[in-house]
């Protein structure tokens, strides 16, 4: 019972923090095509800037380890050259997404998996 009032109380004084949190996350997630597209060309300030090349870096390279690790039973989705760099990565994106104003409220996950694929197709 005392656990209980416990753990009650801690989720009631705790909660404005968790609330302040979330309205903090929906500015990022989930993330379109139109918003990694501002990120990505706005450009006014360092954090901006770091958004789009973070996002794009990070969603990529967790998907090229995942790829490596499960290469047999996933086989190939894309084949990045070495050095390629996070400019060039940026670049293949906001192409993409220039080009396609009419998928740029679908997810941006799944746009830079589509944009990324087309640039560097498996050999």
């Amino acid at each position: 019972m005392k656990r209980s009032i416990f753990m009650i109380a801690a989720m009631t004084m705790l909660w404005p923090s968790f609330a302040k949190a979330e309205q903090q996350l929906t500015w990022i997630w989930p993330l379109r095509g139109n918003d990694l597209l501002t990120y990505c060309t706005d450009g006014k300030d360092a954090a901006t800037v770091g958004v789009c090349g973070g996002f794009i870096t990070g969603f990529v390279s967790g998907v090229s380890t995942v790829l490596i690790t499960h290469q047999e039973q996933i086989g190939c989705v894309w084949d990045i050259p070495g050095d390629v760099t996070l400019a060039q990565m940026v670049d293949v994106v906001v192409k993409g997404l220039k080009d396609h104003p009419e998928r740029r409220n679908e997810l941006a996950v799944q746009l830079v998996v589509e944009y990324v694929k087309a640039a560097f197709p498996c050999k």
